[in-house]
């Protein structure tokens, strides 16, 4: 079974900063584009997994703010498809954590193939 570990030393974006309105279009926000761009770099050099895949996250925060930990799972899955997964259809489990008052912030990602 084939499992790859990623440690980011960044937390994503929130879907509530997905989307910005402009002239009656919606578009990504800036904050979403950079952060996919980010990814794309650090994910380069990993190897794609196929088929259904189970993702563990755990998510670091630097003090208690209330968050919901919900809001950081899309941003991040969707940056994964496409470079490390099939799809974000292929994703059949998910594990997600937060963990507050960490010295750095940062996100853990291990995806094992199922």
């Amino acid at each position: 079974m084939n499992e790859l570990l990623i440690e980011l030393d960044f937390l994503p974006p929130s879907t509530n900063c997905l989307y910005q309105q402009a002239r009656n279009k919606i578009y990504l926000s800036s904050k979403v584009r950079e952060f996919q761009k980010k990814m794309n770099i650090i994910l380069d050099p990993f190897e794609k997994l196929t088929g259904k895949v189970a993702l563990d996250i755990t998510f670091c925060f630097p003090d208690s703010r209330k968050r919901d930990l919900d809001n950081l799972l899309k941003p991040l899955i969707d940056s994964l498809k496409h470079r490390v997964i099939e799809d974000d259809s292929k994703v059949y489990e998910i594990t997600a954590r937060k963990v507050d008052k960490c010295p750095d912030p940062k996100t853990t990602i291990i995806i094992r193939q199922m």
